[in-house]
Order: structure tokens, then sequence, then C-alpha cells
């Protein structure tokens, strides 16, 4: 007897069950089940619990002599689904480096491609989560879209009609500031370019030294105090070197966070 079934799904193991036997069902070198003829129940249903082949054996036997029947119970294995998206995402850490999760970044408006570098599966199921709610996307292995907020997609990956792996991947929509400025009067590059700050008026942009001290501040591209960070503090050349950066959008998502560089 065999079958392929789900991981998880229960299967019944039939026999023809005869007078005066002894019928002991056996998994992984472990008794499941043992009863005689009278009282045998005709239905014994097992659960594989390991991907790949599971293996029953069934002894039957009297006072002289026992018999062996096996039941194959094959499962698909786990699959990794390998999510990746266009552009590029960057692993997450925590403080010991363990990576916790991708993150990937776009701007409001623009679109983002996810997908599975995992081309050897049958099913690619999406599903989008933002902004409270869940909804359910495409069917296919290559997805495009354009979400209006944070949030995150989830993959899940089938064979065989089961579900062999899941994954997902955190986009944060908001701005993409430039990540250094070399402020030396040369018409290029002189100030803190932070592409699409001018759709979130009400945000807060703020630089910080590496021993946390505030260098700059200000409101969103809109607000008229707007003036983009030139590298200075209080009128005063900053040194070259990193500094870190902080964008409250106010709209309730994350704030985002990086290094600036100063290069002369």
């Amino acid at each position: 007897f065999s079958a392929t079934v789900c991981l998880g799904e229960p299967v019944i193991l039939p026999i023809q069950v005869k007078d005066s036997l002894l019928y002991v069902w056996m998994y992984n070198g472990d008794t499941i089940f043992s009863e005689n003829s009278d009282s045998y129940i005709d239905d014994i249903t097992v659960t594989p619990t390991e991907p790949g082949d599971n293996v029953y054996t069934l002894y039957v036997s009297n006072s002289s002599c026992t018999y062996t029947v096996t039941a194959t119970i094959s499962t698909p294995s786990a699959k990794d689904p390998k999510i990746w998206s266009d552009p590029s995402p960057d692993y997450v850490v925590d403080k010991f480096g363990n990576r916790l999760y991708l993150e990937a970044q776009i701007r409001n408006g623009e679109s983002i491609d996810v997908f599975s570098d995992n081309m050897n599966l049958d099913t690619y199921q999406w599903h989008w989560s933002g902004d409270g709610e869940t909804i359910q996307l495409a069917t296919q292995r290559v997805i495009t879209d354009f979400p209006a907020v944070t949030g995150w997609y989830y993959l899940e990956v089938y064979t065989e009609g089961c579900l062999v792996g899941f994954d997902s991947l955190k986009v944060v929509v908001g701005v993409a500031p430039y990540n250094a400025i070399t402020p030396n009067a040369d018409g290029s590059n002189d100030t803190w370019k932070i592409p699409g700050i001018k759709a979130y008026p009400n945000a807060l942009i703020q630089v910080f030294n590496r021993w946390g001290s505030l260098v700059y501040e200000a409101s969103g591209g809109l607000a008229s105090d707007y003036v983009a960070w030139d590298g200075t503090s209080d009128g005063k050349e900053l040194p070259v070197g990193t500094y870190y950066y902080i964008i409250d959008l106010k709209t309730g998502d994350d704030l985002q966070t990086g290094p600036i560089t100063i290069i002369r």
C-alpha cells in the first residue's frame, strides 16, 4: 500500500482482518497499534510527521508464523520559497547580528516586483498585509504591485497540492534619501537630497552625530522653513564622517533611519 498526502494529513491504512491473528502496526520502531482479530478496528488512521517516505509496518502473526506488510505514505519535502524583490531588499538584523527579516524600500507611488527565485514549485500564492487589512493577490511566481503604505508580502508555495514553504518580505513606503553629500560649493550634491520628501509636508527630519547630538532638524518638504541640510550645524561646517538620520513621515509608519556621510 502506498499513497502521497500533505504533511499532517491523516491517512487510513485499510486491511482485511482474519480470525485468530494478532495485528501489530509499527512506525519508526514504535508500536502504534496492537490488537487481535476480535478487537481490531477496521480503519486505522495515521498522520505522517516527517517529510519524505513514512513507512508503516504491519506484523500479522499467529502461534507459528509472522507475516509482514508495509505501507509507504509519502509527503512532499519542505521547500525554500526564496522570496526576493526589485528593488532589492536588505536583511534587518538584531543586536547580535542575527537575520530577522527582509525589508525593501520604495518611494510613494513607485512599483515593486516581488518574486520567488525558486522556479521548481507548482503554485505561488501571495498575500499583502498593510494598513490593517490582509488581501489575497495573484498566484504566480512574480507580481508587480504599487503599495501605498508600509506593509508585508507573504508567500506560500505549494507542490502536489501541499503547502511546502512560507516566507515574508516587508516593504517600507516612504522616501529614499541619498547616503552622502559633498558640500564643497561646486553645485553638485552640495546639500542632502531626500527624493519623495515633498509628499510628506508634516515629516520630521533629524541628523545626529556619532555621539547622539542633534546637528540638523527640519520639517517636511513643503514647509516654508524647509532647508536641505548642507553639512553644517549652527552655521559651522561639520567634519567629514558618518552621521545618522531619523525621518518620521508622520504617517504612522516605522521611522526611517540610516547613515549619511559628509565627504569634502
